[in-house]
């Protein structure tokens, strides 16, 4: 019993298993009848043609972009080459040999001795100038057999003689009379404001920032208190209670106790002049008269000289208008007008030069400080003295 219903329940799935068979046959032929009948779409052959031509244009495109930079870079490199660089090939042999002969420095030359054009020892270190002095116009004088600056030279031809520097820094002065004069050199500047004329110096250039000695801290130079006579270790030479400074700024005599004035110190001369004024200066210098009394010079023995210039006041004008026609000053601090009972004047800007005019507007007075070249201003105290001893009549 139990067999017939197994064999059963075995027909039975070989029958469902036949079935299911022959239908997945039947999907089968449905899906392959399906595909038969599916119509399949393609790009027409022409299409196919002209997809070619656009890829070949993109190729031409770029192989013109790649081409077009090439060339660019090419023509920049010749223009460069050809155009640009091509001047330095073609310049005046003749004006490269003058360049090269003037910035190619000469062998053995050591520039921190050269400070001037007169510092070269011979006519090619002076035309080719290597230290590169300023101005850098050095000129050989065949005269002289010296190299001067070319610039003093025009300035001086300019006045009534001819000027040259020699090694020691001196001027030789030749006036058309062929008479020779000798003085310190105002700061390369030979002939302002040394000068036989009535020109009217601007300044005294001094390029020196080196200080006095002034052992006391007196305000008078150690050079000044030996020309005076006083002591650079004391304040107060005399010991009146009056320092050395205020006693000279006031014309009194430094090294007397007795209340006693400047003038009577033996160190202290006056030189009266012709053209109406007097003015105190040291004994120990050298007083020299140029080209007539309208142009002294009281020099030290140490190379610096104070000068006094005379010229007529023709439009009997006041130091202030006569100041301004001569410089481009509008304003002039108090600070730098000085007025006294005979005369009224305007100091420079550096304090090295005074301008004053008399009472009665007769003559202009131009008095000026001149160190000594790379020196320090050892006699400016005794500059202002003598500005202060200045008397017009």
């Amino acid at each position: 019993m139990w067999f017939l219903k197994n064999k059963k329940k075995s027909s039975e799935k070989i029958d469902d298993f036949q079935e299911n068979q022959e239908q997945e046959n039947q999907k089968k032929k449905e899906q392959q009848q399906q595909i038969k009948n599916t119509v399949i779409h393609v790009m027409p052959e022409k299409f196919h043609a002209d997809c070619d031509k656009i890829k070949k244009a993109k190729n031409i495109g770029l192989s013109i972009i790649i081409g077009g930079s090439l060339l660019i870079i090419s023509m920049s490199i010749l223009f460069y080459y050809f155009v640009l660089k091509s001047p330095e090939k073609t310049k005046n042999p003749v004006a490269q040999n003058v360049l090269e002969n003037v910035t190619k420095p000469v062998e053995k030359i050591n520039c921190v001795q050269i400070q001037n054009c007169d510092d070269y020892a011979d006519e090619d270190q002076c035309v080719k100038n290597p230290c590169n002095i300023k101005p850098s116009q050095c000129l050989w004088d065949q005269t002289s057999k010296k190299c001067i600056i070319k610039e003093i030279k025009n300035l001086c031809e300019q006045q009534d003689g001819y000027c040259l520097i020699n090694a020691d820094c001196k001027i030789e002065f030749i006036l058309s009379d062929d008479k020779k004069i000798l003085t310190s050199c105002p700061s390369l500047k030979c002939c302002v404001p040394f000068s036989v004329s009535t020109s009217t110096p601007a300044s005294v250039a001094t390029t020196s920032t080196a200080i006095a000695i002034d052992t006391d801290k007196d305000g008078l130079s150690d050079k000044e208190e030996k020309l005076l006579g006083s002591q650079k270790n004391n304040i107060d030479s005399d010991g009146d209670g009056y320092d050395d400074l205020l006693e000279v700024m006031n014309l009194y005599n430094p090294i007397e106790e007795k209340p006693d004035r400047l003038i009577n110190n033996k160190n202290i001369i006056k030189y009266q002049s012709s053209l109406n004024y007097s003015i105190f200066y040291s004994a120990s210098w050298l007083q020299q008269i140029v080209g007539g009394d309208d142009s002294v010079i009281f020099k030290s023995d140490d190379g610096h000289f104070i000068q006094v210039i005379t010229q007529p006041n023709n439009n009997q004008s006041s130091i202030t208008n006569w100041y301004k026609s001569q410089f481009e000053d509008a304003q002039i601090p108090y600070k730098r007008r000085i007025t006294t009972n005979t005369w009224s004047g305007i100091k420079s800007e550096d304090e090295l030069i005074l301008y004053l005019t008399d009472n009665n507007y007769k003559n202009i007075f131009i008095l000026s400080y001149t160190p000594k070249l790379n020196d320090a201003l050892e006699y400016q105290r005794i500059f202002e003295m003598m500005i202060e001893s200045f008397l017009a009549f």
